[in-house]
């Protein structure tokens, strides 16, 4: 079973009938969705960004001789993570 939802980016809203064998169709109207867009098709580049920021203060936080402050940065980053909704465990695995 394929179940079409349609995303409409500009107001925000989701329109989700089940979880299964889902198919989600982006629609965008070009040229005013251009940024959004352009978000969409670079999600998966930020997010590796975000995994790559992340290990990076993981390991300059146990295992390097920190810099002054980078506990502040480390737990910073985690409580913006969080207020932003963005789980890293949820996206890669």
């Amino acid at each position: 079973m394929v179940v079409s939802v349609i995303y409409a980016v500009s107001t925000g809203q989701i329109y989700s009938i089940n979880n299964r064998d889902m198919k989600v169709i982006l629609e965008f109207n070009l040229p005013e969705d251009e940024q959004e867009h352009r978000r969409c098709v670079h999600a998966t580049d930020l997010c590796s960004f975000i995994w790559d920021f992340q290990d990076y203060l993981r390991t300059q936080h146990k295992y390097a001789d920190p810099p002054e402050g980078i506990d502040k940065i480390y737990e910073k980053w985690f409580d913006l993570l969080g207020e932003n909704d963005i789980h890293m465990d949820k996206l890669y695995t």
